[in-house]
C-alpha cells in the first residue's frame, strides 16, 4: 500500500531481553525518528508502551511528494543493552487507491454528446436586455420598476401629507428675505396685531370732561375765537366710528398697550404668533432632492406621459417565469469565453478546465479499463502480437463514440484472444520475489546464499530441458531500466530449470527508481544475432531506499 500527506500512522513494535528473548520494557521508554527518503524529520513521534515488552509509534506525516520512501526508526535499550531498528516503512503517494476509487466512481457515466447539444438563443437575449435598459439612478435609489412596483408610491404620499405642517413650522426668525409673502406677514404681525390699540374709547361725558377741565388756552395758529357754548361735540359712539373707520396706519408708540387678543384682534381676523407654524423647509428640501432624482431615474419630465415607457417595460418583460430545467440549462451553457473576473466562480473553473481537461473522461476511463483487460489477456498468453495496434485502434476512436459500438469492438476481439493458446512456460518465484513477479529489494543490501538469504532465486518449467539454459553458450541476464545482471547460477532440476542471481552491495546501489520494469531473457551464442535473444518472462522490480546511519 501507500500513504500521503498529513496521514496517521501507527504501527506496534516489541522489546525483548538480549539474552533470554523473553518481552521486557526498555530502560527507558524508546525514542522514534521519522525518515523522509533517508533524512531524519521533524515531525513527532510519540511512542507509548502498552503492556510488557510492546509499544506503540504513533506520527502524522509531512507534505510529502509521489515516490518518495517514509520510515520509523526506534531506538531503545534493554537490559543496558541499546538497539536500533526500522519498524516500519512505505512509499508515499499524492493519493491513495481508495481516493481514485471515490473520485471515478463520481464521473458521469452518460456524457452529453454533440448531437444533443440546442445552443442558447443569444439574439434573443439581447434583445431582451436592450429592451430593459439600465436605470439612470442619478442620486436616488428609487429606479422606475420600483416605482411599477408601488403604484400608490405611499411613500411619497405621506411626504407630501406633511408640506402643509413643515410649511406652518417655519421658523419666524428665517423670513426676512424682503419682498417676499413670508417677510410681508411677519411685518404685519409685528406692527399691527402686536402694537396693540389703548383699551376702551373713552366715553362722551370723558371725553367732555376732559376737555372743559383743561387749563384755558389760546388757540392763535387759528385766527378765530373758539366758542365754549358749542355743543356740536362728538359723541363715544361718533369717535369710536371714527377710530375704526380709519385707514391702516403704523402705531409707533405702543407703551401702555398689553397686545392681547382681545384688546387687538378688533374685526380684520389677523393671525396671532401662537397659531403660525413655520414650514418643513429641510424636509421640502429633501422632497425637492428626491423628485429630481425620480426625473433622471425615468428619463422623462415631472408630469410627463409614462404610458409609452411603461408599456416597453411590460412588453420585454416574459408572460411567465422560465423553469427551473430551463434556467440549469442556461446556466450549464453559458460560454466559458465572458467569464474572466478574477475570483469569480466562473473564471475559476474556466481556469481549473484549461490545466486539468476532464472532457472525455468517463469514456476514457471505460476504454483504459477494456483495453487493459484484453493486453492484460494477451499478455497472459504470450502470443506475437503487436499489442500496439490495438491500443491504437481503441484511443483512436471519436470520444463520442456509442458505448455499444465499443462494447461490441471489445467483444470481437476478446474472442480472438479466448482462442489464443497460454504460454507453456509456468515460472515459480522465491522470496525476495513474490508469485506475480515482482521483486522486492532493498537499495544497498547484498543478497549472497548465506545468512539466511538465498539470492534471487526462481524455478522455471522446461521437464524436457529444451531451453538449454545451463549451456556454455547460454548467458541468463535479469534486465531493468538502471540495471543488467548475469545470473550467479543456472541449475537443472527435475522440473525444469533454477536460476539465481546474488547481487552486490555496489550493484543494488544503482537501484534509485521506486518501482521500474524487468525482464529475464536467455542468449544463445551459437544462434546469429538477432534471433539469438529470448524472453522467459518480466515483472517488476520495486525497490527500498536505504536509511541512513545516525550518529
Amino acid at each position: 500500500m501507500s500513504v500521503k500527506s498529513q496521514a496517521a500512522v501507527t504501527v506496534e513494535f516489541t522489546t525483548a531481553n538480549p539474552t533470554t528473548g523473553a518481552a521486557q520494557n526498555g530502560d527507558a521508554l524508546p525514542t522514534g525518528i521519522l525518515y523522509v527518503d533517508g533524512v531524519a524529520n521533524a515531525a513527532a513521534v510519540t511512542v507509548t508502551n502498552i503492556t510488557t515488552g510492546v509499544y506503540r509509534a504513533a506520527v502524522t506525516l509531512p507534505a510529502l511528494t509521489a515516490g518518495q520512501m517514509v520510515g520509523i526508526r526506534i531506538s531503545c535499550a534493554v537490559a543496558t543493552v541499546t538497539g536500533t531498528a526500522v519498524v516500519w516503512q512505505d512509499a508515499a503517494d499524492t493519493s491513495l487507491p481508495s481516493d481514485n476509487a471515490t473520485a471515478i466512481a463520481a464521473i458521469p457515466t452518460t456524457p452529453l454528446l454533440a448531437a444533443n447539444y440546442t445552443a442558447p438563443a443569444n439574439a434573443d437575449i439581447t434583445t431582451i436586455k436592450n429592451a430593459v435598459g439600465t436605470p439612470v439612478n442619478t442620486g436616488g435609489t428609487a429606479t422606475l420598476a420600483a416605482i411599477l412596483g408601488d403604484p400608490a408610491n405611499s411613500s411619497l404620499v405621506a411626504r407630501m401629507s406633511a408640506v402643509p405642517a413643515a410649511v406652518w413650522a417655519i421658523a419666524t426668525s428665517t423670513l426676512t428675505a424682503t419682498g417676499t409673502v413670508g417677510k410681508r406677514l411677519i411685518d404685519f404681525v409685528t406692527t399691527l396685531v402686536y402694537a396693540a390699540p389703548p383699551g376702551a374709547a373713552p366715553s362722551a361725558s370723558d371725553n367732555a370732561s376732559a376737555v372743559w377741565s383743561a387749563a384755558t388756552r389760546t388757540l392763535s395758529a387759528f385766527g378765530f375765537t373758539v366758542n365754549t357754548n358749542d355743543a356740536a361735540v362728538p359723541s363715544a359712539a361718533d369717535n369710536a366710528s371714527a377710530v375704526w373707520g380709519a385707514t391702516t396706519r403704523s402705531l409707533t408708540d405702543k407703551t401702555g398697550f398689553s397686545g392681547t387678543a382681545t384688546n387687538m384682534r378688533g374685526t380684520d381676523d389677523a393671525m396671532l404668533a401662537a397659531s403660525y407654524v413655520a414650514p418643513d423647509n429641510a424636509d421640502i428640501g429633501t422632497i425637492l432632492t428626491n423628485l429630481n432624482d425620480l426625473v433622471g431615474d425615468i428619463g422623462e419630465p415631472v408630469g410627463a406621459d409614462l404610458s409609452a415607457d411603461i408599456a416597453a417595460v411590460k412588453g420585454a418583460i416574459p408572460a411567465a417565469a422560465p423553469a427551473a430545467s430551463d434556467i440549469a440549462d442556461a446556466v450549464w451553457d453559458e460560454a466559458v469565453s465572458g467569464h474572466t473576473g478574477t475570483g469569480k466562480t466562473g473564471k475559476a473553473l474556466v481556469d481549473a478546465a484549461a490545466v486539468n481537461d476532464i472532457s472525455g473522461l468517463a469514456t476514457t476511463v471505460q476504454e483504459t479499463a477494456n483495453t487493459k483487460a484484453i493486453t492484460d489477456a494477451i499478455a497472459a498468453a504470450k502470443p506475437t502480437i503487436d499489442l500496439s495496434s490495438v491500443t491504437d485502434a481503441i484511443a483512436a476512436l471519436p470520444d463520442d463514440t456509442d458505448v455499444a459500438a465499443v462494447e461490441a469492438l471489445l467483444a470481437a476481439i476478446k474472442a480472438v484472444t479466448d482462442s489464443i493458446e497460454s504460454s507453456p512456460i509456468n515460472v515459480t518465484f522465491t522470496t525476495p520475489v513474490t508469485q506475480t513477479g515482482t521483486i522486492n529489494l532493498n537499495a544497498g543490501d547484498s543478497y549472497p546464499v548465506k545468512h539466511g538469504r538465498i539470492g534471487i532465486t526462481v524455478d522455471i518449467d522446461d521437464a524436457t530441458h529444451a531451453m538449454d539454459l545451463d549451456a556454455q553458450t547460454t548467458t541468463v541476464r535479469l534486465k531493468a531500466a538502471q540495471v543488467t545482471w548475469v545470473a550467479s547460477s543456472v541449475t537443472s532440476t527435475t522440473a525444469g530449470w533454477r536460476v539465481r542471481w546474488t547481487p552486490t552491495v555496489a550493484e543494488t546501489k544503482t537501484l534509485t527508481v521506486s518501482r521500474q520494469s524487468y525482464e529475464v531473457e536467455a542468449e544463445y551464442a551459437e544462434t546469429p544475432a538477432p534471433d539469438n535473444v529470448s524472453t522467459i518472462f518480466a515483472g517488476t522490480i520495486v525497490t527500498t531506499h536505504d536509511i541512513p546511519a545516525v550518529s
